[in-house]
């Protein structure tokens, strides 16, 4: 083996990596606070707004890539372990939908303590698209962003120490990554959640059918 080759065979470089990739996805969630607070108090006119969402989740895509990128490369295992197969069943299936309910009664309890009667930016953004491009923003916010953050937030976070530690550490992200609103507590609520999820079924599949479902309820409210 050339030296390059056992360079980035090591075992010093896939560590350097996994930390990295940790780093990375703290600082995302601490960029995208500070950006989407900027964000709240921008004007975006109505015939934009879908530019706008485009742009903003293809930056965001690229961005939160890197970091599972990064994870993927120091340990490729790691694939086997966010998309195994082991918790599936029907009655895990229905034990899935029952904490979505669980889940989606427990967060409007909060908006109604700390965001009473005001939605958020993006189902009033979503109100102006046409069909068309609410089917784009579907799989975009349905689809490809729940994907994403759960690779981020319950993949790298939940592996980066032990849960104790690991588990507010990713809900705190998750929710600081939104923005600090009214709506961070229910967001830290749901990232808790997704993580003793994760934790449970030792998979980010049952997770990211949640976020997705979860997510779409701002389509549905548009």
């Amino acid at each position: 083996m050339n030296p390059l080759r056992r360079f980035f065979a090591s075992a010093g470089l896939r560590k350097s990596c996994r930390h990295l990739s940790v780093a990375l996805t703290i600082a995302m969630a601490l960029f995208f606070c500070f950006m989407n607070e900027d964000a709240a108090n921008v004007e975006i006119p109505p015939q934009r707004a879908f530019l706008v969402l485009l742009v903003s989740q293809a930056v965001s895509s690229c961005l939160f890539g890197v970091p599972v990128v990064m994870a993927i490369a120091a340990s490729p295992a790691v694939l086997k372990r966010w998309f195994s197969l082991q918790w599936f069943g029907w009655r895990a299936l229905g034990r899935l939908f029952l904490q979505y309910l669980a889940l989606v009664l427990g967060c409007a309890a909060l908006l109604t303590v700390f965001q009473p009667g005001q939605p958020q930016e993006v189902v009033q953004i979503l109100a102006n698209f046409t069909t068309a491009q609410r089917v784009v923003a579907a799989f975009l916010l349905c689809g490809l962003a729940p994907f994403l953050e759960e690779c981020l937030f319950r993949g790298i976070l939940l592996g980066c120490a032990r849960p104790v530690v690991a588990l507010p550490l990713s809900a705190a992200c998750f929710a600081f990554a939104h923005g600090l609103n009214g709506f961070t507590a229910p967001l830290f609520f749901f990232g808790w959640f997704l993580g003793l999820l994760a934790l449970r079924t030792r998979s980010l599949i049952p997770g990211i059918l949640l976020h997705a479902a979860f997510n779409s309820l701002s389509l549905l409210a548009a």
